[in-house]
């Protein structure tokens, strides 16, 4: 214990001290200071008698003799005052006044350690996204918000079927222990039903995860992106969604599930539909327009789904839309382009005003960039087919008879291994007399050769939008880049396909658990780009994840231990990662005190 004295400035400007008792203690291994008892301003003991005055009080608390100390009135008065008064608050002189534990080095242990730093940082997006706000409108109970957190950074971190999502959580993640799951972990068949109750509320999450978006990054839907793409389906059981179709992994051979996007000008989905796998791409941009509400965006499409049919739809509707023009390819005009654009990272784009038709502007495109790589592409393909074909002739002129009928299989086979440009060459297999033997193998470039090499890097552009110049016309087009970068993101890293359920609804629950983990990852990469920071989503991942959290068991004595669950110290991109999601990294101490009569849990 010890006598503090501090100097207070009245409102007249004068000094006037005051007195406290206080005594030292130690919190987390830091020394603080605490006042237990407040003496007033009229203390009259002088400051070079504090020390007995601290003493006399110790001793009567703790009950020793006071031989010792010679009396002394007004100390003693004092004393008894602030004995009395020390009692009256109930302070306990033998109250432990240090938290550091001491510990036996040699039975030290680490149990094991999870996964924690890409755990923190989904679960801190789910929450700027307001996803805890959006289940509880949504009528979810506090443990089923917790597993439909734990289930979303899941397949953000670690994609696949539910059975494996379960194997994870409880063998390598934090996550339960993050989301207060870990007394009681939920059982495989929880982790089923809860991503049921996420698609029976798929409306609902879509429109509050989107507005979230947009107050986010202060994004306005003037522009938005439309595509679809399809997964495929391990299994033979047959449903309302699963049907063959043309697969764009070409995976024919199995059952398809068709998933259309819609997303805005930032990236983030704003809709999304499960259709059919069989269903045709331009007549499902009907369905997905309809629910577009009393909103004007301008709708960015493929060439796939911009048919003539769904371009004079989105006219009829009021809506303004850009595309690829789905024409045949045309060489580039012979006259200068009338406007040369160069984008931020470098490339060229030559563009030419080849508007012909009121109400649509067209606007062919030349990029330097792709006529390098359509020319290289060609040139290596082409003599390689060439090469092909001579070595067929030369066979023949300088070996044994050969069969016709067996040159026409070997030349089919050329064309199938070369169908890119096996087109552009017209070839011949000359037969003998009685067409039983080839003599040789003829070809030459016809006209689809030329055109591929007069046409090599460049495609039309066509809008509605008759307010917009070429390069703001070539600017938007760019961006529907983003919709192919969500496939892939969807289709590669965040576990799209394959899809091993057997039951309709957990199809759809896996699938729209993958575009709401997109949501997630979208939010974070939009982050941390700010940072400098363009890695893939699984390099991301893989960077967060050596971060682990370590369980240690430290014993006191025979009987009890302490269990401690500290962070590691974070590397600098983990830093940098928590510093764009507005995270503190640190060691996120916490442990538990336990004996074989009781536990203490301790923060």
């Amino acid at each position: 214990m010890f006598i503090r004295s501090k100097a207070n400035i009245l409102k007249n400007g004068t000094k006037q001290p005051s007195y406290s008792l206080c005594e030292s203690r130690r919190v987390r291994g830091v020394p603080k200071q605490k006042t237990i008892l407040n003496l007033g301003k009229d203390f009259p003991i002088e400051k070079k008698d504090w020390n007995e005055v601290t003493d006399r009080v110790e001793a009567r608390l703790k009950k020793t003799p006071l031989w010792i100390f010679e009396p002394h009135a007004q100390i003693d008065a004092q004393v008894d005052r602030i004995v009395k008064e020390l009692l009256e608050k109930g302070y306990d002189i033998f109250a432990k006044r240090d938290d550091r534990h001491l510990v036996s080095i040699e039975g030290v242990e680490d149990l094991y350690s999870m996964s924690v730093g890409g755990e923190r940082v989904v679960l801190k997006a789910l929450a700027d996204l307001g996803f805890d706000k959006h289940l509880r409108t949504a009528g979810l109970s506090l443990k089923n918000r917790r597993l439909a957190h734990a289930l979303i950074a899941a397949r953000c971190l670690a994609p696949g079927s539910e059975l494996y999502t379960d194997r994870w959580l409880h063998d390598e993640s934090s996550l339960y222990s993050l989301l207060d799951l870990e007394p009681d972990p939920p059982s495989l068949n929880s982790l089923y039903r809860i991503g049921e109750k996420l698609y029976d509320h798929k409306a609902l999450l879509m429109d509050g995860l989107f507005n979230q978006s947009q107050q986010l990054f202060n994004y306005t839907k003037t522009i938005i992106f439309y595509d679809l793409t399809n997964v495929y389906y391990y299994g033979k059981a047959h449903g309302e969604l699963l049907a063959y179709g043309r697969s764009k992994e070409k995976r024919s051979d199995c059952l398809l599930v068709s998933l259309a996007l819609v997303l805005d000008a930032s990236g983030f989905p704003c809709q999304v539909e499960l259709l059919p796998g069989n269903i045709s791409e331009p007549k499902t941009l009907a369905q997905a327009i309809r629910k577009l509400g009393g909103e004007k965006p301008t709708i960015l499409m493929d060439a796939g789904i911009a048919t003539e049919a769904n371009l004079d739809y989105l006219t009829a509707k009021g809506l303004k839309w850009l595309c690829i023009d789905r024409q045949k390819k045309k060489p580039p005009p012979a006259s200068k382009p009338d406007q040369v654009y160069s984008s931020p990272s470098g490339a060229r784009y030559r563009l030419w005003d080849i508007t012909e038709e009121e109400g649509i502007k067209r606007v062919q495109v030349q990029s330097e960039f792709r006529k390098k790589a359509r020319d290289a592409y060609l040139s290596k393909k082409r003599k390689a087919l060439e090469k092909a074909l001579t070595k067929l002739d030369e066979g023949i002129k300088n070996s044994s008879k050969r069969r016709f009928n067996k040159m026409i299989e070997s030349v089919g086979k050329l064309k199938r291994a070369y169908r890119g440009i096996a087109h552009q060459y017209t070839i011949e297999i000359r037969p003998d007399k009685e067409k039983r033997y080839a003599t040789g193998v003829q070809f030459h470039k016809n006209e689809a050769y030329h055109e591929a090499t007069g046409t090599s890097g460049t495609y039309v552009l066509s809008s509605s939008r008759m307010d917009w110049s070429m390069e703001e016309m070539l600017k938007n087009y760019h961006q529907l880049g983003d919709i192919e970068r969500v496939f892939r993101c969807l289709k590669s890293e965040l576990g799209l396909r394959p899809i091993y359920h057997f039951k309709i609804k957990r199809i759809k629950a896996h699938l729209f658990l993958s575009v709401l983990a997109y949501y997630v990852v979208h939010l974070i990469r939009t982050r941390v780009k700010e940072k400098e920071i363009t890695y893939g989503w699984n390099r991301i991942v893989e960077e967060l994840s050596m971060q682990r959290r370590t369980i240690t068991k430290l014993p006191k004595n025979a009987t009890t231990y302490i269990l401690a669950g500290k962070d590691m110290v974070a590397n600098e991109f983990q830093k940098t990662v928590y510093e764009a999601m507005g995270l503190e990294a640190k060691s996120n101490l916490r442990y538990h005190v336990i004996d074989t009569e009781k536990e203490e849990a301790m923060d």
